[in-house]
């Protein structure tokens, strides 16, 4: 009886881990690993933690999930897109909701990270996380951005965020300010300076 219950066990993590490594082939997607620039969010967060369990919370976290079928059904039903479909799996979707997303020329793709992670704004940082590490809080900034971190933050988030996503109204109108707050709490980071790209909306309020 306890041989037959084990068997039984066995068989199910084994079906268990078969489908995993299917979805992993089928996405065609790459980890985080030697030959990846990108080290995942979760990497980031042991030197920011604050900000890693901030952007936990939000909507970014969770990007690839929304893709499923019966996630948002509403939302998707509004916007002529099928909600019992799996849009997972489709490119022109996985470009805005995955982190380091790229397709070749064969059609396949691979991405660093479910969800859009913290070097989706920030750079792939595999580089410029090893200065902050050797050099702990004497590094410079323009050593960290020579090694790819992101400086300029304009134009990166209405790469996906605009009026051709399929879930917004034709005048959508992006908020900077609005969607930092809610990505990130209050922080004095080094570096912390006073965000150029909220000036025009403070002005309006």
């Amino acid at each position: 009886m306890k041989t037959d219950m084990k068997q039984k066990y066995t068989m199910k993590f084994l079906i268990v881990a078969l489908f995993v490594l299917g979805c992993a082939v089928s996405f065609g997607h790459a980890l985080q690993g030697e030959d990846s620039p990108y080290v995942g969010s979760e990497e980031c967060g042991k030197c920011h933690l604050k900000e890693y369990k901030s952007w936990e919370q939000t909507n970014l976290a969770r990007a690839l999930l929304v893709l499923g079928p019966r996630k948002m059904m509403k939302i998707k039903k509004n916007a002529g897109l099928d909600p019992y479909a799996d849009y997972t799996r489709e490119p022109k979707c996985l470009k805005c909701h995955t982190t380091g997303f790229e397709q070749k020329k064969d059609g396949s793709y691979v991405f660093a990270e479910y969800g859009i992670g913290c070097e989706a704004c920030h750079g792939a940082g595999k580089k410029y996380s090893m200065i902050m590490k050797l050099k702990g809080r004497d590094y410079k900034r323009e050593e960290l951005i020579e090694a790819g971190l992101y400086a300029d933050f304009s134009g990166i988030c209405e790469k996906c965020h605009n009026e051709e996503a399929p879930v917004v109204e034709a005048d959508y109108k992006f908020s900077h300010k609005e969607r930092y707050e809610k990505v990130h709490i209050p922080a004095k980071l080094k570096y912390h300076q006073q965000i150029e790209r909220f000036k025009n909306e403070d002005e309006k309020e």
